[in-house]
């Protein structure tokens, strides 16, 4: 079969264009579809999407602060403005436990009645402290305690020197005969209540000073000279009522 070409070339170079211009004309339809289908994603996303997002943190952030709020006293703890105004009024009511350590050296009397403390106690809301150690004899261990109860503090407070005790009390909670070595030592439990401004912050030039007074019972329940039952002057006479 033979065929014949009977369209001119002009012909030929029409049907070309056409053809072009449709694959140009679809692929712009294509692209437009895209760009409109694009659009419509992003105007959904930025204007619905976006929001729901933002709702669903924000509940969950309104949630997560109304429980921070009911936690008591959180702005103490969360801002550092409410830490720095807190810091003058925490440092007033610290206590410098470092003085007892010099307290000690004075509290703790002399040869041959000095005392060996085996462990201290603070208590910083009784204002106590718990003395436990060993003494040689009774009468150690009633010079130590007697010099916690009448031990002098001298201080200045605001420019002002004052004095007063170091311990309001001191009580006796237990004391035990116990050896040592086959020596015979006193244990013994003490607890005494330290007045506030002993380990105050605020108090300068702080002196501890123990009296030179006798306070043992054996010496302050003795008679004294002058009530004295036996006189070693006194005439040895005959009682005037004799026979």
């Amino acid at each position: 079969m033979i065929q014949l070409n009977l369209l001119p070339d002009v012909k030929k170079e029409f049907l070309q264009a056409q053809r072009t211009k449709a694959t140009v004309i679809g692929f712009s339809i294509l692209v437009t579809l895209g760009a409109v289908g694009l659009t419509v994603f992003l105007f959904l996303t930025v204007y619905v999407g976006q929001p729901l997002l933002i709702a669903g943190k924000q509940g969950e952030i309104d949630t997560r602060t109304k429980d921070l709020k009911a936690v008591e006293d959180i702005g103490k703890y969360l801002t550092i403005q409410n830490q720095l105004i807190a810091l003058p009024e925490l440092y007033d009511e610290k206590v410098i436990y470092s003085r007892l350590f010099e307290y000690l050296k004075v509290l703790n009397p002399a040869p041959p009645n000095n005392v060996r403390l085996s462990s201290l106690q603070t208590d910083q809301e009784n204002k106590e402290i718990v003395f436990n150690g060993v003494a040689g004899n009774f009468q150690a261990f009633t010079i130590f305690r007697d010099t916690l109860v009448n031990a002098e503090l001298t201080y200045k407070q605001d420019g002002e020197e004052k004095t007063g005790k170091l311990f309001a009390t001191a009580v006796i909670e237990s004391q035990n005969l116990t050896r040592n070595q086959g020596r015979q030592e006193l244990g013994f439990i003490v607890r005494a209540t330290y007045n506030e401004f002993a380990f105050n912050p605020n108090i300068e030039e702080v002196k501890l000073n123990i009296p030179n007074i006798q306070t043992t019972q054996s010496i302050t329940g003795a008679p004294s000279r002058a009530n004295a039952l036996f006189d070693e002057n006194a005439d040895p006479g005959v009682d005037e009522g004799g026979d």
